[in-house]
């Protein structure tokens, strides 16, 4: 049987209680015991029963006493056997002795992590922080909201703070906080917060042991990290007797994305899978701190795909690490950058291209060389139709999606609609500064010193439009091997920042068929460039702060790319093995 074991050992280490959860395949069984060591008498107290011990080794300790087995008095030998990462305890019984049971357990956590609570007055404080950072930098800050309107939302956030709270209760309501922005760049960024912050709130033995994609606001199951079997394409329903849109309509409270268009981007982002499973996903971050484990375990209740059943179960909560252990032992290596970059040349002459990443900074190979190979290969072998599939692609290197749409490209690319560059101020109060931290110190100099007048120019927005090595409208000469078939650019709602962009330049030139579902991102402009990471005094709890503002020319749309071809998504897809959106795009190729 699965078996946890938490161990909380006394002040004076002579005891200890020692707490074990049994996963019986979907149903949870609870026992705790008190183990007590007398060096002087060399007894071990376990639960009032008395054993004589000997230590034949470091690390090894036999224990011999008796018990009632099946309602008889019986000699007992306990041998507990342990080092820094296992444990095992031994348990034989009669004469001569015969072996009754043994756990053998493996550390799977250790956290010396003491679970803080601030008082009003130190939430205040890091609020009051929060608020003068963002209005001192924030380029987008009213972009969505009036003043009025964001200040009414966040003292609404702010009153909540009228009794002492849990670190996890307050960092929810910063997130809440930030959400109200609508910036996709804007949030307390897990990578950046401090080592013990990340001990505190993200290691904790309170991850969700399932994968999963979300379908019309439905939590279908992709992988299963549990004991109890469930299959592919199942649907939970409910997490702790809570229904599962109710918990998609609270967490979209802590997610981020531009504007109000793209509440299908939010939801996007709250799926889980093996490559996001294995980081800091916002579902693993934010879902405890709502639905916290009850007793250390989640109650499910779920449609089971293949037998169409309904079905109750307990599965217990998991830390990151054994999550992804398991997951792994079942399912293959948690995925690499590298692999989100794929290259084939499939029959009905076409080639099939996935980036799935433009993180290029964590490949282990130069994406630029992977490209010219690929368009190569194409042109050698006179492919006639490309996919290429960006789908759950969040951004990153921004020339990294300029480089692909020039492979495709018949005549020049022209950014369509002009942005322009905007920042908030200037030059930022040196007071502000200690909270800041930041990897581009060339910024960092001139917001302290003050950004030079021949920079900037008043702009009728409120902001100071940017000058300094930008350019309104910027276009793209194509590559003189570049493709010279048929296109299909395979979209979904986790397209934002770079991803976003490709998208739209690729729509705007009409370089690809666009196939899929909206994008994130939006039609307005971003918030981005470079950023302050953002610390606040009492919690020390970071958020990043954008610098930028890229802002389209005119009256846009408050949304994402629009694909060509629409494609529903539809919930039974996943249990099928059915990528809906490729074999549309088969069949249009056909």
């Amino acid at each position: 049987m699965n078996t946890r074991l938490e161990i909380e050992s006394s002040n004076n280490g002579n005891s200890a209680n020692l707490k074990f959860v049994y996963d019986d395949f979907g149903k949870i069984y609870r026992d705790k015991a008190t183990h007590k060591i007398n060096y002087k008498k060399k007894q071990y107290i376990l639960d009032g029963d008395k054993f004589s011990f000997t230590q034949e080794a470091d690390g090894k300790l036999i224990l011999l006493g008796s018990g009632i087995e099946n309602g008889k008095k019986e000699p007992y030998r306990i041998t507990i056997s342990f080092d820094g990462e296992n444990l095992s305890m031994l348990k034989e019984t009669r004469t001569p002795f015969q072996f009754r049971n043994e756990y053998k357990f493996k550390r799977v956590a250790k956290t010396s992590f003491t679970p803080r609570t601030f008082s009003p007055q130190q939430m205040k404080e890091d609020f009051d922080v929060l608020q003068k950072t963002l209005k001192a930098v924030h380029p987008g800050l009213y972009r969505d909201n009036t003043p009025e309107e964001l200040d009414a939302k966040f003292n609404a956030i702010e009153a909540k703070m009228n009794k002492p709270l849990a670190d996890s209760e307050f960092f929810k309501l910063i997130s809440q906080a930030l959400s109200e922005i609508k910036c996709y760049h804007t949030y307390p960024n897990p990578f950046n917060q401090r080592k013990e912050i990340k001990e505190g709130l993200f290691n904790r033995k309170n991850y969700f042991p399932f994968y999963f994609r979300i379908v019309n606001r439905k939590m279908i199951v992709t992988e299963n990290a549990s004991s109890k079997k469930l299959s592919k394409g199942s649907e939970i329903t409910k997490i702790n007797g809570v229904k599962v849109d109710k918990i998609i309509e609270n967490l979209l409270t802590v997610t981020f994305a531009d504007g109000n268009g793209t509440v299908e981007n939010r939801i996007k982002s709250l799926e889980l899978d093996m490559f996001l499973g294995a980081s800091f996903a916002p579902f693993d971050i934010m879902f405890p701190l709502f639905y916290p484990p009850k007793k250390g375990a989640y109650k499910i209740e779920a449609m089971d795909f293949k037998t169409k059943k309904r079905t109750k179960f307990e599965v217990p909560a998991m830390t990151k690490a054994e999550r992804v252990a398991e997951m792994q032992k079942r399912y293959g290596k948690t995925p690499s950058y590298d692999e989100g970059w794929k290259f084939e040349i499939w029959e009905d002459n076409t080639a099939y291209l996935q980036v799935s990443n433009f993180i290029t900074w964590k490949l282990s190979f130069k994406y630029k060389d992977f490209l010219k190979k690929a368009f190569d290969e194409i042109n050698a072998k006179n492919v006639k139709n490309l996919i290429i599939d960006i789908r759950g692609n969040g951004g990153g290197d921004g020339d990294a999606p300029i480089e692909i749409l020039r492979y495709i490209a018949k005549e020049e690319i022209s950014c369509g609609s002009p942005i322009k560059t905007y920042i908030k101020t200037a030059k930022v109060d040196s007071t502000l500064f200690k909270y800041f931290e930041t990897y581009d110190k060339q910024i960092e100099a001139g917001l302290k010193n003050g950004v030079p007048q021949n920079f900037y120019k008043k702009a009728d927005n409120g902001l100071l439009e940017f000058l300094f090595n930008t350019e309104s409208c910027k276009s793209y000469k194509p590559f003189e091997n570049g493709f010279k078939g048929k296109t299909y650019l395979m979209i979904n709602s986790a397209n934002s920042s770079a991803a976003f962009t490709m998208s739209r330049l690729a729509k705007q030139n009409n370089l690809a068929t666009l196939v899929g579902q909206a994008t994130g991102g939006n039609k307005r402009g971003f918030n981005g460039g470079s950023y302050l990471f953002t610390y606040l005094p009492n919690s020390n709890f970071e958020f990043d702060i954008p610098i930028f503002g890229y802002y389209t020319e005119g009256e846009q749309k408050d949304e994402g790319i629009q694909p060509d071809i629409l494609v529903e998504r539809n919930s039974e897809d996943v249990g099928n093995n059915f990528d809906r959106e490729l074999e549309k795009v088969k069949e249009r190729i056909k």
